[in-house]
């Protein structure tokens, strides 16, 4: 697989740095693959559409649906409808643009280009039958340890084993990830064809991964707590023996708070994962098995005993796990929650401690399905392999603004009896001085890593390279012949210059970067030199430039031989 092929895996690698991951280190094999179409003005909506029953609806047609963007009704002008072929049966799907071929497999990759390099000219799009192939779907198996137990653990297991052998067809790329409080995030395998190593990660999954779940609400979780405080910056408290009941408020109260700090955390963590699966192409299916943060934490409740006592929700976290929902939507990743405690109890103490109430919000929000019984684990993986597998992609004109909006979608059927899930709405871009820390790094890694960036079209340059022999490592020079006169947008202002160089087999062997002032204005040719040492060896060598302030770009590349 060749490093154009590969980018993504690097984009979630920044994201296991943060969180510390200790497998992090591992993902600079780089993965996935990334291309994008240019189209300016037209927003792809994907849906699944059910009968009262659960089986997919497959015979609607574009006037049967309606669909609305922030409330005001929009026309449909483009029409995909994509049904899953199993061995020995038949389908078909209905495409954008004639002549696509293999792209109309993965409809949903749409290039935004910024103001300052709009596209004028969309091409118009004719609605075209073609004869469908085999479709391959992205499936994600996510595993929660963070709100989980050891059962939870185990029968998120089976479950996920039973999908993988009895739902995954050959041609679907399956990944698998998993959250802790101590590990944060740890991505076991990235997409791949490879069921047979898919089923091999599964099963080293061990029960000791639940020392990393949160501290337990509701008594009993102090043993969590000792395990957990100390990675989460708190104050280890006494230890396993006996505490007196003077104290057990007190420990319950700091079992919460740090509860809640762990959710926020979580949270946070999610949201930038939402933002780097945004530079996964099409539609990402993720299967998530968890017991859900409890609901009294985001939503409060009402807990009777001898009275009625009303716990409020914490409103900050719930906006923060809301945004959370609609980003993984607008990354275009929809998320079947299965809820591994099964179905809540209706004792209002207990339902308050279960999370079946943030699990569903987290489906809904992201264009999923909420699962409560996990004892009908087959009923429900066949279930999500049947929503995944008919869909439809509903198109229509927007207007760029670029403020970073949240914009809500909502999709009816004009049929009795139906039921839609799909993605509930996107965010519009934003200006780069606007970013975050963690976004600026993802936009800089698709730039270096990426033959098509997601967001612009860089402007290219030239690249020398000098070598130097020498004994064992040789002596590299990089130069760079930047043209002032052409990158004069990206060279205006205070400038981020990053050199990778990628070995034969595609991993990343230097990396440097450097910021430096706004160039002068006048010159024609900025000369840009950096120096490093490498073994023998065949090499490829990137240069990026990233105005700090606009985000324009310039990239140079070219192979090296060391002998």
């Amino acid at each position: 697989m060749n490093r154009r092929s590969r980018a993504y895996s690097f984009l979630v690698f920044v994201l296991l740095l943060k969180t510390g991951s200790q497998s992090a280190t591992t993902l600079l094999r780089l993965q996935g693959q990334l291309h994008h179409e240019v189209h300016v003005t037209l927003k792809l909506i994907q849906v699944y559409v059910t009968d009262r029953t659960g089986n997919s609806v497959r015979d609607l047609k574009v006037s049967d649906f309606v669909l609305t963007d922030n409330g005001k009704p929009q026309k449909i002008t483009d029409f995909e409808q994509h049904e899953l072929i199993l061995p020995g049966k038949k389908g078909r799907e209905t495409s954008l643009q004639e002549g696509r071929g293999e792209e109309a497999k993965a409809p949903l990759e749409r290039k935004v280009t910024p103001p300052s390099v709009k596209n004028q000219s969309a091409t118009p799009i004719k609605t075209t039958e073609l004869k469908a192939e085999a479709m391959s779907r992205k499936f994600f198996l996510f595993f929660d340890f963070a709100f989980n137990d050891l059962r939870g653990v185990i029968r998120s297991k089976e479950a996920a084993l039973s999908f993988l052998e009895k739902q995954v067809q050959p041609q679907d790329e399956v990944g698998v990830l998993s959250y802790s409080a101590i590990r944060g995030f740890v991505q076991h395998e990235y997409l791949t064809k490879d069921h047979k190593r898919i089923r091999e990660v599964i099963e080293k999954i061990s029960p000791g991964e639940i020392l990393g779940r949160a501290a337990g609400l509701g008594g009993g979780g102090w043993k969590d707590l000792a395990e957990t405080s100390e990675s989460m910056g708190s104050t280890r408290g006494p230890g396993r023996g006996a505490i007196d009941a003077e104290g057990s408020n007190a420990i319950k109260k700091s079992e919460e708070e740090i509860y809640k700090i762990q959710a926020r955390q979580y949270t946070q963590l999610m949201k930038d994962l939402a933002r780097s699966l945004r530079y996964i192409p099409g539609v990402k299916s993720i299967v998530y098995f968890s017991k859900g943060i409890a609901n009294e934490v985001i939503y409060g409740s009402i807990r009777k005993s001898n009275e009625i006592v009303v716990v409020s929700g914490d409103i900050l976290l719930r906006q923060k796990y809301e945004e959370m929902a609609r980003e993984l939507a607008a990354a275009n990743c929809s998320v079947y929650a299965m809820n591994i405690s099964g179905k809540a109890t209706s004792h209002f103490e207990d339902r308050d401690l279960l999370g079946d109430l943030t699990l569903r919000q987290l489906a809904d929000l992201s264009g999923g399905k909420y699962f409560d019984n996990i004892e009908s684990y087959e009923q429900v993986m066949a279930e999500i392999n049947h929503l995944t597998g008919t869909f439809y992609v509903l198109g229509y004109s927007i207007s760029e603004n670029w403020d970073g909006a949240y914009h809500k979608v909502k999709v009816k059927v004009n049929r009795p009896g139906c039921e839609i899930f799909g993605q509930t709405g996107y965010f519009n871009p934003k200006p780069f001085k606007e970013y975050t820390e963690f976004e600026k790094s993802l936009h800089l890694i698709d730039l270096a890593l990426s033959e098509k960036p997601l967001m612009q079209e860089p402007m290219k340059f030239p690249l020398e390279i000098r070598v130097e022999p020498a004994a064992k490592t040789s002596r590299i020079i990089v130069v760079a012949k930047i043209p002032a006169n052409k990158l004069g947008d990206v060279l205006a202002a205070a400038i981020e210059i990053v050199v990778l160089v990628f070995n034969d087999k595609n991993d990343i062997v230097e990396m440097k970067k450097e910021e430096k002032a706004a160039s002068p204005s006048g010159k024609k040719f900025l000369i840009y030199e950096k120096t490093f040492s490498l073994p023998p060896g065949r090499y490829e060598c990137r240069l990026v430039i990233r105005n700090l302030e606009t985000g324009r770009a310039g990239i140079a590349s070219a192979p090296l031989v060391v002998r």
